[in-house]
């Protein structure tokens, strides 16, 4: 009989590169030279003997905002802007390049969109309230606002006897927005825009910004996102069962890496 993979094997092989962002411990960078950004999965650990798993620890939805650089200037864009800007660079890298090569770059904005909505970083702009976020700065948060913990063995040593103790994770992305040369993106968008096969336009002028993946596990970096799912098949494992801290309901990594680490939560999502 032919030896069948095991189904976690199977699942992870089979997962889009918008399941492989949600990942533990595996990043992204985007360098451009208008725009450059790295987004990372952080999951914070934190063992412990005994938990009265009816409370969620006390940690905050945005855990930290740094500056990243005192000595460069830093701007502040507001979500609208940010989405329209990101949207018009998808659809001028849509003129000339086939779905193959900007589909990777339209999920990964979109997905640093999604971020950047769920921090919900607020800030008055011209008197109206908007979601903002800014450039020169990090921010780490709980990716999906929600906690789980696992019940693990472990022994120090052979001749020790087995401990017993719980394991929290609580899902974090650090989300670093280097730089972005508004009005650069602008040019860049509208030399594309003024491309056509009968112009004196070179299309290997508009170059691809670089996407390299991360697997934080071991260091390692990748040009290729199919590379990093063959990695993780080879060298690690992910698909840990836990259970939510609130509701205690039973999920394995493959389930929550598909909609950003949340759930229907109704000891979450029915407090007003």
């Amino acid at each position: 009989m032919e030896d069948q993979k095991p189904l976690f094997i199977t699942e992870l092989s089979n997962i889009t590169i918008k399941q492989l962002l949600a990942c533990p411990q595996i990043g992204v960078k985007f360098v451009s030279d208008v725009l450059e950004f790295s987004r990372h999965n952080k999951h914070h650990r934190i063992t412990c003997k005994n938990i009265d798993t009816s409370m969620s620890l006390n940690v905050g939805h945005i855990e930290k905002v740094k500056l990243l650089d005192e000595g460069r200037e830093q701007f502040t864009f507001s979500f609208q802007e940010l989405q329209n800007k990101f949207n018009e660079f998808i659809i001028a890298l849509k003129i000339i390049y086939p779905k193959d090569d900007w589909e990777c770059y339209d999920i990964i904005m979109d997905e640093v969109l999604k971020d950047i909505k769920e921090m919900d970083i607020v800030e008055k702009i011209h008197g109206e309230k908007q979601i903002i976020f800014a450039d020169n700065s990090s921010a780490i948060f709980n990716i999906g606002k929600r906690q789980y913990y696992c019940t693990k063995t472990n022994k120090l040593k052979p001749t020790d006897d087995c401990i017993t103790y719980t394991e929290i994770i609580i899902p974090e992305i650090e989300l670093t927005f280097i730089y972005m040369d508004y009005e650069g993106m602008d040019k860049y968008i509208e030399s594309i825009r003024n491309f056509t096969p009968k112009s004196n336009l070179n299309p290997e002028s508009f170059s691809l910004p670089l996407l390299i993946y991360s697997c934080n596990f071991c260091k390692k970096d990748f040009t290729i996102y199919q590379d990093v799912i063959i990695h993780l098949i080879q060298n690690h494992s992910i698909n840990n069962d836990v259970l939510c801290m609130k509701c205690n309901k039973p999920f394995n990594t493959i389930e929550l890496i598909k909609d950003r680490w949340t759930h229907n939560c109704p000891e979450v999502d029915n407090v007003k």
